[in-house]
């Protein structure tokens, strides 16, 4: 990490087709998917996606839950823009977002399993007072 700036002047086409010695946007990616891309390679970008659209919650059924998927969802957008604006991997603690929208998913399949195991245990009837 932090090598886009090395991989920038190495293989940027704008060393061989521009005249004029300009370095837009050298230090910082100006986008983090670019920059994932010019640091970790094909398999790091492929890695982050994957664990985005992983952990996306759909919609259910049950309204319940609907609450993990409005969350899931607002951090999805977050991440997306985050991957095609920004190049900075701290900026606006995105780490942080990463592992609340992770942790959001398993806390879904948790608490999904935790509804059906107690529709099961009282055969699909729920009880009204």
């Amino acid at each position: 990490m932090g090598s886009h700036e090395s991989a920038y002047e190495k293989y940027s086409l704008t060393n061989t087709v521009v005249l004029y010695d300009f370095s837009f946007n050298t230090k910082d990616g100006n986008s983090l998917l670019i920059r994932l891309l010019s640091e970790t390679g094909l398999l790091g970008a492929c890695f982050i996606l994957l664990i985005l659209f992983r952990s996306f919650v759909h919609k259910n059924q049950n309204s319940e839950l609907n609450e993990y998927r409005i969350v899931s969802q607002g951090l999805f957008i977050l991440i997306f823009v985050t991957l095609l604006r920004q190049g900075n991997y701290m900026l606006n603690g995105f780490p942080l977002i990463m592992l609340m929208y992770y942790y959001t998913k398993k806390e879904y399949i948790k608490r999904k399993n935790e509804l059906l195991q107690l529709e099961a245990d009282t055969g699909g009837i729920e009880e009204t007072n």
